[in-house]
């Protein structure tokens, strides 16, 4: 029972990844295509991607470490920072 929802849970992480990758990878074409874009698609793509992250650190057995914290806390401030760019024209 427990492995059928670990498998489900991987599942779900695995599809919220690929969505986040998606939208990212929009805006990043969008970006060099130079179509306008609020921005919207790129921070709740970057908001995907980094709550797996956060969730799959934790989901490991053990807990997160030390490169998990380092690696998330880099990736969000990037975030906080493009999200303030973007935001604050």
């Amino acid at each position: 029972m427990r492995k059928a929802r670990s498998s489900i849970a991987s599942k779900a992480l695995f599809v919220l990844m690929l969505g986040g990758l998606a939208a990212v990878a929009c805006s990043l074409v969008l970006y060099l295509l130079g179509i306008g874009q609020d921005g919207s698609v790129f921070l709740v793509g970057m908001i995907c991607v980094l709550l797996v992250g956060v969730i799959s650190a934790f989901r490991r057995e053990g807990g997160a470490r030390l490169e998990d914290a380092l690696t998330l806390l880099a990736g969000t401030a990037f975030f906080v920072w493009i999200a303030w760019r973007t935001f604050n024209r």
